[in-house]
C-alpha cells in the first residue's frame, strides 16, 4: 500500500470538464508522495493505493498558477500505479553524521542544520525587501515607456514561454488553442508584467548611471569562473566560442542591476536607522 514518503511509479492524464488538458499527462512517472511536487490535493490522493490500482484523483490548480487558463480550476487525474519503492531512512546516529561532512556528532550536524534555516529565513527576508524597495522606487518614477520596448520585452517572454512548453513536450500552438487564445490575446495578457519589467529595468538603469556605477572587468571574470563550474567542460567550451558576448554582457548588466539594488536597500535602512535614532530622542 502507497504511504506519505514512498516514491511511486505512476501513468497519470489530467482531465478539465471532462477533457484531456495539454501537459497534463505523462507515463512511468515517479513522485515522492508528500514532496509537494504536484498541486494541491493530487499526491494526498494517491495514499492507499495499491500496485495496478487505478483511480480518479480531485486536485485543483493555485489561484497563481502561471497558466492563467488552469488557475483556480479543479481538475481530476486518471492514476495507475505501477511501482512502489519505500524510502530507506538512514539511522540518525555520529557516523551517519561524519558520513555527510566535517561533523564529529549528530548534536553538530543538527546545529549546522539550524544555522543553514536561519540562513535562508534571512535571506528570503533580505530579497522580499529588496523587492519592496525596487517597487516603490518604480512606483514614484514618471518614465514614458516606448511600445518599441515593450513589445521587445513581449517578444522575450512568449520566447522563454515556448521554451517552457517544449520542456513539457508541449507546443505554444496547442497551448493558446487550448486556451481559445490568440498570439494577440496572450500578448495583450502579458503586457502590464512586460511593463513592469520594462520600467523597473529602466528606472535602475538609470540610477545606475546617475551614482556612476560600474562594473570592472575582474569582477565580470569572477563571476564568470563562478557561473561555469556549474556546466561541463564541453558547454562551456561552446558557450566561450559561440555566445561569449552575449554571457559577458549578461554578466555585466546582472552584476550592475546588484550594485544598483544594494544601494537604494542600503539608503532606505540608513534612513529607517536615522529615523529611529530621532524617534529615540525625542521621547
Amino acid at each position: 500500500m502507497l504511504e506519505k514518503g514512498d516514491f511511486a511509479g505512476i501513468d497519470f492524464e489530467g482531465y478539465l470538464d471532462g477533457e484531456a488538458f495539454p501537459g497534463g499527462a505523462a507515463q512511468g512517472y515517479t513522485l515522492e508522495v508528500g514532496s509537494g511536487s504536484f498541486i494541491p490535493g493530487f499526491e494526498e490522493g494517491l495514499i492507499g493505493m495499491e500496485l495496478e490500482e487505478e483511480r480518479e484523483v480531485k486536485a485543483t490548480f493555485p489561484e497563481d498558477y502561471p497558466q492563467t487558463d488552469l488557475a483556480g480550476k479543479e481538475a481530476v487525474f486518471k492514476v495507475k500505479l505501477h511501482d512502489i519503492k519505500v524510502k530507506d531512512y538512514p539511522v540518525l546516529d555520529d557516523d551517519f553524521a561524519q558520513s555527510l561532512g566535517d561533523f564529529k556528532t549528530v548534536e553538530e550536524l543538527k546545529a549546522d542544520l539550524k544555522k543553514r534555516r536561519q540562513e535562508a529565513k534571512e535571506q528570503q527576508a533580505a530579497r522580499e525587501f529588496e523587492e519592496q524597495v525596487v517597487e516603490k522606487v518604480v512606483e514614484g518614477s514618471s518614465l514614458e515607456l516606448t511600445d518599441t520596448l515593450i513589445d521587445r520585452e513581449l517578444n522575450y517572454m512568449i520566447q522563454n514561454m515556448e521554451h517552457d512548453f517544449a520542456h513539457r513536450g508541449l507546443k505554444l500552438e496547442e497551448y493558446l488553442q487550448y486556451s481559445e487564445k490568440t498570439l494577440d490575446d496572450l500578448r495583450e495578457e502579458l503586457r502590464p508584467q512586460a511593463e513592469r519589467r520594462v520600467k523597473t529595468d529602466l528606472v535602475l538603469s538609470a540610477v545606475a548611471k546617475a551614482e556612476g556605477i560600474t562594473v570592472s572587468e575582474d569582477e565580470i571574470k569572477e563571476r564568470l569562473e563562478y557561473l561555469l563550474q556549474f556546466y561541463p567542460p564541453a558547454t562551456q567550451e561552446k558557450m566561450m566560442k559561440e555566445q561569449k558576448a552575449n554571457v559577458v554582457e549578461g554578466i555585466r548588466s546582472s552584476l550592475e542591476r546588484e550594485k544598483t539594488i544594494k544601494l537604494l536597500v542600503d539608503a532606505v535602512q540608513k534612513t529607517e536607522t536615522e529615523e529611529k535614532g530621532e524617534e529615540v530622542k525625542t521621547e
